[in-house]
């Protein structure tokens, strides 16, 4: 059980540093070796909508 809680508090600290943008603290603290390893297990975490989407592509054309 044990161990169960560490892997859930690894899992925690990591979303939370991907969900701030801190992808490399997150990568080093779970011991990736490559970021888009992170990027891949907890990219859930991005804040990024349809409505951020459309505005920096509206941004970008005006």
């Amino acid at each position: 059980m044990y161990a169960r809680q560490l892997h859930r508090l690894r899992h925690t600290v990591a979303t939370v540093l991907v969900g701030r943008g801190d992808i490399l603290q997150a990568q080093h603290r779970v011991g990736h070796r490559d970021a888009a390893t992170t990027l891949r297990i907890y990219s859930h975490a991005l804040p990024l909508t349809d409505a951020q989407a459309a505005q920096t592509l509206d941004n970008l054309f005006r």
